[in-house]
């Protein structure tokens, strides 16, 4: 009989834990109430039209028609999920369902039909949803009623929404092409993009626009999908009610999810974090790994600290790498702090590279 060598040689195998899968933020969602296909309130994703058709989506159906323009866009997106009203439920109601049924969507949007029923009450509840949303979110919003859209977009700039995008667009599903372009430029790898000045696969472009209304809309908060200089036809101007650009929106939210998780894995996975500097290290290591993946991406880079004191930051500084994080010292904690476990606070400064999309150029002649 042979015996064991384990009281000899003990070899214990440990495998690590997986890491937890960072979100791509890729994935748009499309609202609708076509009553003849049961999803029993589930929010399903689907890859192509021909999936959607199978599914009992009728090639005529206001869902089916917003999927062609949404997987047309290039680079196209690879899924779109579908949500859909309930019997006497409001689209706030469904929206909040679909958050609640499903994490992975990022962006959503209501098909024509749904959206034309939206008051500018109905609009400012579902973007004080979107905005205070625990899971990060951002809603497209298509107002074409032509008498009150200038009203809608005031209405959400009033409230400085940061989280909802007011496109006005008489064509059925402008804003689900608007979101698949969004979607499809976020592939895994993919530089860092705006929207400002895209152009959208079968999306035709507000005939009655002249620059006096563009300015307006513009300085309402607003975007509008228009013809400029004869040959291009692009998005103005890419922004969210309160100003601010969707991609540092998105980008932002990119940012943050990624150190959430970036920390939790050190949290998880190491037998145990010290309560010393080179615990401290632990973390901004893990915090370093996103923020280069944001720099790689194109949405950091270094430049010039214009922002608050941050510890021994100071407006002014260069952060040479496009970011920088600083902790707390761990030597001036508490014992409150120390017996609760808490690490020392850490502050991540970071520095977006901006996008120009717009140029004034002064052309000299000498003769």
């Amino acid at each position: 009989m042979s015996l064991p060598l384990s009281d000899i040689v003990n070899v214990k195998a440990e495998v690590s834990a997986m890491s937890a899968p960072r979100k791509e933020f890729n994935i748009g969602l499309l609202i609708g109430s076509n009553s003849t296909v049961n999803q029993d309130g589930e929010v399903v994703f689907y890859s192509s039209v021909d999936a959607m058709a199978e599914a009992g989506f009728t090639t005529n159906s206001a869902e089916y028609q917003a999927a062609v323009l949404y997987f047309a866009q290039s680079p196209a997106p690879d899924l779109l999920a579908v949500g859909l009203i309930g019997e006497d439920e409001t689209a706030l109601e469904a929206l909040q369902a679909c958050r609640a049924a499903n994490s992975e969507w990022y962006v959503a949007t209501f098909t024509k039909a749904v959206a034309d029923t939206l008051s500018i009450e109905d609009a400012d509840a579902i973007a004080a949803y979107v905005e205070s949303c625990s899971v990060s979110s951002v809603w497209f919003y298509q107002v074409s009623d032509k008498e009150t859209y200038l009203a809608a977009m005031k209405a959400m700039q009033a409230k400085k929404y940061s989280r909802t995008l007011t496109l006005y667009a008489s064509q059925e599903s402008a804003t689900v092409a608007l979101m698949g372009y969004a979607m499809g430029a976020n592939y895994k790898g993919s530089a860092a993009y705006t929207l400002a000045l895209k152009s959208l696969v079968g999306v035709k472009p507000e005939g009655d626009m002249d620059s006096n209304l563009l300015s307006n809309i513009l300085s309402a908060g607003g975007n509008v999908y228009v013809t400029q200089g004869y040959y291009y036809t692009v998005l103005r101007s890419g922004k969210m009610a309160n100003g601010i650009s969707f991609d540092d929106v998105i980008y932002l939210d990119m940012l943050v999810n990624h150190i959430e998780l970036a920390i939790m894995d050190q949290l998880t996975t190491l037998p145990k974090i010290a309560q010393t500097q080179d615990g401290v290290e632990i973390l901004i290591s893990a915090i370093t790994d996103p923020c280069e993946e944001m720099v790689t991406k194109g949405y950091l880079a270094p430049g010039n600290w214009t922002g608050r004191k941050v510890l021994t930051l100071e407006a002014g500084d260069t952060l040479s790498k496009g970011y920088l994080i600083l902790a707390e010292d761990i030597n001036a904690q508490s014992q409150a702090d120390r017996d609760a476990r808490i690490a020392p606070n850490l502050y991540v400064c970071v520095k977006t590279a901006g996008a120009i999309e717009s140029v004034v150029i002064g052309v000299v002649v000498n003769r």
